[in-house]
C-alpha cells in the first residue's frame, strides 16, 4: 500500500510540475505581449510567435487535465486508446516553442533542424 501512495504523489508531483510550468508559459507569453504593445511598437511577427506559444500551453494543459481523467476511467476499468498519425516537425517545433520563453529568459538560443515525418502516438 505504501507503494501505491509512493507512486501516486509522485504522479501528482509531476503532474503539477507540468502544469505550472505550462501556466508560467502563459504567464510569461501574456507579460512579452504586453512588453511588446508599450509605445506602439508591435512587432506582429513576435505578438504571432507569443500568441501560438499561449495556445499550444494552454492546449498541453487540457491535455494534461485529459490525462488525469484518462487515469480515473483506467482506475475504473474504461480506458479506450485512440492511435493517432503526428508529423513529428510539428511535435519539435511545438516542444521548442514551450521552452523558448524559458531559454530568451536566459539569453539561450535554441536551434533545430528536422525533416518532415510521422509517428504514431496514442
Amino acid at each position: 500500500m505504501d507503494a501505491l501512495v509512493g507512486s501516486r504523489d509522485e504522479f501528482l508531483a509531476l503532474v503539477s510540475h507540468d502544469l505550472g510550468n505550462m501556466l508560467g508559459n502563459v504567464a510569461l507569453g501574456a507579460a512579452a505581449l504586453l512588453r511588446l504593445d508599450e509605445g506602439n511598437a508591435l512587432d506582429r511577427a513576435a505578438i504571432d510567435r507569443v500568441a501560438r506559444t499561449i495556445q499550444r500551453s494552454v492546449g498541453r494543459m487540457h491535455r494534461v487535465v485529459g490525462d488525469l481523467l484518462d487515469v480515473v476511467s483506467l482506475e475504473a476499468g474504461r480506458l479506450a486508446v485512440a492511435p493517432a498519425r503526428h508529423d513529428t516537425k510539428d511535435l519539435l517545433h511545438e516542444t521548442v516553442d514551450v521552452f523558448r520563453p524559458l531559454a530568451d529568459a536566459k539569453s539561450i538560443t535554441i536551434t533545430h533542424d528536422v525533416r518532415g515525418g510521422s509517428l504514431v502516438a496514442g
